[in-house]
């Protein structure tokens, strides 16, 4: 039969406060949980698409429905409210396991959850939107582009929180479907309340991590540079999403006064955070996000009519009217719009004038390859053929290794491989090709296409359903635009596509109400499509047997996401018995960690080298027959060697994987007789995928000195020193082989040519005064390395032979020798604080003794090595903005 129900709205003003917890019918069906309507209250009624109207059908849905349905809104509510804040202090990585554990566990639960629900209704439901299809393409190209990718396992699975990988893109689209598809209106305002409630949380607790005031005991929390997000400017991104979204709310005509109290004080929170971060492209995308909301909320204005305003000719005649007219606009547009104006003044403000507060408080600079580099390496990727698709998700590493610019080797960084670069989008275009780009691009333009064609972005009545899509949509909008500028983060990345999820439920939600309120009938356009999976028998065995499948798919899931969990526990316990020197404690834990996830390379990794240190107390043992010593002797190269081999299988394209095997040979190179040219072929792999890498080049020559090649040698230090000039194990190993060839005189002649031409270049210095020292002319040694510490206070080779020639001077007293050398074993020390020789030099000068006493012999002395006496490892220094 035919139902009119009237509108209960009409008569009422349109700026009437809106009680937000108003039930809603959504697809006619009642939504659990509510018990005031606007409307008489239909039980249980079912919509009837041939006819339009509303069949009654008495019987209540089955109780496993709710169940099913309440299971999903919490997973996805919780979602919402502990994604800012959650870690543990369980593994090495408290926030990157435990984000991902907690992420991708609410997803496949309430996934397992929405599949059940279909079990027990019968349809699929999903919105009949363009955007539901960009999600799709884009899991898609996302799939395609992992089956093909450089390091397979790596791209579908990825390291811990890996932003980009298939999983996360795969599970992240579920995310958003399942936001759409489940929340009601209560569902809606609850999850944003709760998000920015924990994300004010959040904020106060960074405000003290920045003054130095810190609330958790754990000692790797006791820094600014720790925060439950990632780094700095990744917080400051979730931060100014926030504020976007309280900023709106606060216009609403529907939330309490105390809720906007709430709300405006979480913006305060935020705005602080921002103004103490200080990211430029914060603040560009807070201007334009603003510009945006200001442009929604200007749109509701509406003048008063003249007859509603002319005053009689007492109170002042036609010329007030007009006055009164312009008064009341400026009225309703500060009621609505003062927050975002503000904070749009503040952007624009913090843009170009650098923030007060960075005087006061301090924060963590990054560093990352510029948008040249990034793009320059993407462009060196195609040329490999991979334009289309890209190396794969997750692969950045790789290819940054691959193509980065020398340029790169003249800095702090030379050693570092940067998984991402200037920009997600960029970053992007390497690892994912122009399809997966396309992709993105398609995914933000369907999203800006549904925001704008759709009624709730557009309609101006400050209702809590409009409200909270505009916000979510200019917010969304915000973190895109962030993907230009920025990298993504994974919390950032899940809170994107809980924001794509959240603005299709809001809107469609809006889409219902409007047919609703803004006629006196009921005139319901579903907008989502349905499949009814239970009218036919083929299609119920299929959908069923697929549903079923789809099921246990999420549940095996949950398995192995838990399987990894405890495995990472183990592994942390491994690294802790690692540094108390318990070596079998620590091999025992990476095999607990492997029996549970054999796909993590690192395991490996570790456990190639743990089992290789055995080898140490093996070869000091005489108490062991000839056989058995040379049993175990096997057994522990078979090990050490399969587990690097392993390591190399799960991840091909890692470089350090080559490094480690060809590492293990050359310390075999003693024992067994082909082992250096095992060495050599693993660190030409090495050679092959970071080709601009130094250490790589030292690594094979040092090979080649063993075998007595020593003009090959000689060719891979001079790659070496071209690559980075300053590279002073490149520069000691060469000086040994002239001193091999007995041209030590001979080199000394261009060496000093060189640093005539130039005296700033710390590399040729440190090779002349090397020299020197080798030749034994100290003085002019110790004037040649004092420049060079002058010119590079981190170079600790350079500072350990001034510091040995100090301590044997004889033009100082006792005293003077003594501290002037501890001054620069000191400064050594701090830049490598776990170098047990630089410990024990420090401890003899401090007693007055010899610098070397105890150590050469049996060590030989340091001149002699074929190593340099100190790994030239220098830590990340604060950087200007």
């Amino acid at each position: 039969m035919d139902i009119k129900i009237k509108n209960q709205n009409e008569g009422k003003e349109e700026n009437r406060a809106e009680d937000w917890d108003m039930p809603m019918i959504s697809g006619i069906n009642k939504t659990p949980g509510f018990t005031k309507s606007p409307i008489p209250e239909i039980k249980n009624p079912r919509f009837r698409e041939s006819t339009g109207n509303l069949d009654f059908v008495n019987p209540s849905p089955p109780k496993m429905l709710f169940w099913w349905e309440n299971i999903s809104r919490w997973s996805l509510i919780l979602l919402a409210a502990l994604a800012p804040v959650f870690f543990l202090p369980f593994t090495q990585m408290p926030v990157a396991v435990h984000k991902e554990v907690l992420v991708f566990t609410l997803i496949l639960i309430a996934l397992f959850a929405m599949l059940g629900k279909i079990l027990v209704e019968g349809r699929i439901r999903y919105p009949g939107h363009l955007l539901a299809a960009a999600l799709a393409i884009l899991v898609v190209i996302w799939g395609v582009s992992s089956f093909f990718s450089i390091n397979q396992l790596g791209s579908l699975i990825g390291s811990w929180a890996a932003s980009a990988s298939f999983a996360s893109i795969f599970l992240f689209a579920v995310l958003a479907f399942a936001v759409a598809a489940t929340f009601s209106r209560r569902d809606i305002i609850l999850s944003l309340l709760l998000f920015l409630a924990s994300l004010a949380l959040l904020g106060v607790f960074e405000l003290f991590q920045l003054m130095k005031i810190f609330a958790l005991p754990f000692a790797w929390a006791q820094s600014a540079l720790f925060n439950p997000i990632g780094s700095v400017n990744d917080l400051g991104v979730l931060l100014a999403f926030g504020l976007i979204l309280a900023a709106g709310l606060m216009s609403s005509m529907g939330l309490s006064r105390l809720l906007k109290r709430a709300l405006g004080l979480a913006a305060i929170i935020f705005l602080v955070n921002l103004i103490v971060i200080d990211f430029w492209a914060i603040w560009v995308g807070l201007a334009a996000a603003m510009v945006f909301m200001i442009s929604f909320l200007s749109a509701g204005l509406s003048k008063p009519s003249i007859s509603e305003t002319i005053p009689s000719p007492r109170q002042g005649g036609a010329n007030s009217s007009v006055s009164e007219i312009n008064s009341g606009l400026q009225l309703a547009y500060f009621q609505k719009a003062w927050l975002p104006t503000i904070i749009l003044l503040v952007s624009l403000i913090f843009l170009f004038i650098p923030s007060p507060l960075s005087k006061f408080i301090r924060t963590p600079v990054e560093v990352s390859p510029n948008v040249k580099s990034t793009i320059g390496i993407a462009v060196d990727s195609f040329r490999d053929g991979r334009y289309l698709i890209g190396s794969g998700p997750s692969t950045f590493g790789n290819i940054y290794n691959l193509y980065k610019p020398v340029s790169i080797n003249s800095t702090i960084f030379w050693a570092t491989t940067f998984n991402a670069g200037a920009s997600a989008m960029s970053s992007w275009l390497g690892t994912v090709g122009i399809l997966g780009v396309l992709a993105l691009l398609f995914l933000i333009f369907a999203f800006i296409r549904t925001g704008i064609s759709g009624t709730a972005v557009r309609d101006a009545s400050r209702g809590i359903m409009n409200v909270a899509s505009q916000s979510v949509f200019i917010g969304v909008s915000f973190l895109f635009l962030m993907w230009f500028l920025y990298v993504a983060n994974f919390t950032t990345m899940a809170i994107t596509f809980w924001g794509i999820g959240l603005f299709l439920a809001a809107s469609l939600l809006f889409m219902t109400e409007s047919g609703f309120t803004k006629s006196g009938n009921l005139d319901f356009v579903n907008p989502f499509k349905e499949i009814r999976i239970f009218n036919s028998p083929p299609k119920t065995f299929l959908f069923s047997l697929l549903i079923v499948g789809l099921m246990v798919g999420a549940a095996i899931g949950i398995y192995f996401e838990a399987n990894r969990y405890i495995a990472e526990v183990y592994f942390g316990k491994a690294v802790a018995e690692a540094a108390k020197g318990n070596n079998a404690g620590t091999i025992s834990r990476i095999s607990q960690a492997i029996d549970l996830w054999p796909y993590d390379e690192r395991y490996f990794q570790s456990m190639a080298q743990a089992v290789f240190f055995e080898l140490n107390g093996l070869l000091s043992r005489t108490d062991l027959p000839q056989a058995e010593l040379q049993a175990q002797f096997q057994n522990i190269i078979n090990q050490s060697t399969g587990a690097a081999k392993i390591a190399k299988d799960l991840n091909p394209k890692n470089s350090s994987n080559s490094f480690l095997s060809g590492n293990i040979y050359e310390n075999l190179i003693q024992f067994i007789p082909n082992a250096a040219d095992f060495a050599l072929s693993e660190y030409a792999a090495a050679i092959s995928l970071d080709p601009k890498n130094p250490a790589n080049y030292v690594a094979l020559a040092r090979v080649l000195v063993a075998k007595k090649e020593l003009d090959k040698a000689v060719a891979n230090l001079e790659e070496a020193i071209s690559l980075k000039a300053d590279y002073a194990p490149a520069r000691f190993i060469l000086v040994q082989i002239y001193d091999q060839q007995g041209k030590l005189s001979e080199a000394i002649k261009p060496a000093e040519e060189l640093v005539m031409l130039n005296n700033a270049d710390t590399g040729a210095l440190f090779q002349l005064g090397f020299l020197y020292y080798k030749a034994g002319r100290y003085d002019e040694s110790k004037i040649v390395f004092e420049r060079t510490v002058e010119l590079s206070s981190n170079y600790s080779n350079a500072r350990y032979f001034l510091g040995l020639i100090y301590d044997g001077s004889t033009s100082l007293t006792t005293s003077d020798r003594k501290a002037k050398a501890l001054e620069q074993f000191e400064k050594i020390a701090e830049l490598n604080p776990d170098n047990a020789e630089i410990k024990k030099i420090i401890a003899n000068l401090t007693a007055k003794k010899s610098a070397l006493l105890g150590i050469a012999p049996p060590a030989p002395a340091p001149q002699n090595r074929a190593e340099a006496p100190v790994s030239e490892k220098t830590p990340v220094q604060k950087l200007k903005k």
